[in-house]
């Protein structure tokens, strides 16, 4: 079973491409680009954070397929505003 890092899922993206989208946040990314806005991305490892005080965890380990399932469940909204997964 094929697993990478995420450290999110974000539903009913409308800003990140055509028609109504889900955004999947992938961890491991090493261009660290002056504009990020999402530095919780640039580790590839699953990190302790503290956010607004609270300490939170940042990253989890999903399978491709659960990934899948997840983003398959809005699908109908896809079909009918020509969106996806960004």
């Amino acid at each position: 079973m094929t697993q990478g890092c995420i450290f999110d899922i974000k539903k009913f993206a409308i800003h990140d491409g055509p028609g109504i989208r889900t955004t999947v946040f992938l961890k491991g990314c090493g261009l660290r680009c002056a504009w990020c806005h999402n530095p919780e991305s640039i580790s590839p490892e699953i990190e302790t954070w503290e956010i607004r005080g609270r300490v939170e965890t940042v990253g989890r380990m999903v399978s491709v397929d659960d990934v899948v399932a997840e983003v398959m469940k809005d699908v109908v909204f896809y079909e009918e505003s020509d969106g996806g997964v960004s």
